[in-house]
């Protein structure tokens, strides 16, 4: 009688034991599955903060790309004494600190004069259409931009065949 009563409390003991490692799996597999979810979730807050500050600096690139446009023509303009000499460099300066900040933020006028023709960077406006040789820029009529890996504005260029 004694070694059935004992036999019955291990089986009791057993079976508690058994429920609390079953208890104990699946707590466990809740915290693994709740820090895999808090993680994601702090993934994608990463991601659309990373996104929604790129989507700012482009909206911001994009809005100074008038004023480049308006330092450029300015630099272009002739020389005629010492007065317009030093508002010139007025002018440059000023478009170099803009470009030093929009740097910042991957923003970058496209090199272009001398190089191959890219039609993914580059928009020509004037050169030949057919010819042995690959074509080569030869003059930028606008500058192109890039923020990061992406095109903002191609580069407006003459082409000519490579000699």
């Amino acid at each position: 009688m004694y070694q059935a009563a004992v036999l019955d409390q291990r089986d009791d003991l057993l079976g508690e034991l058994e429920a609390a490692r079953e208890e104990a799996a699946a707590d466990r597999e809740a915290r693994l599955r709740l820090a895999a979810e808090f993680d994601n979730y702090r993934k994608r807050v990463a991601r659309d903060r990373a996104s929604q500050a790129g989507l700012a600096a482009s909206r911001v690139c994009e809005a100074m790309i008038p004023t480049l446009d308006s330092l450029d023509a300015a630099l272009s303009c002739d020389v005629r004494g010492d007065g317009d000499a030093r508002v010139l460099d007025g002018v440059r300066t000023t478009r170099d600190q803009l470009l030093a900040a929009l740097a910042g933020e991957g923003f970058r006028p496209i090199e272009a004069e001398g190089h191959p023709f890219d039609p993914a960077v580059h928009e020509a406006v004037a050169g030949p259409s057919d010819g042995p040789n690959d074509l080569v820029v030869t003059a930028v009529l606008r500058t192109g931009y890039r923020l990061g890996d992406r095109v903002i504005r191609p580069v407006m260029v003459v082409v000519d065949h490579e000699e």
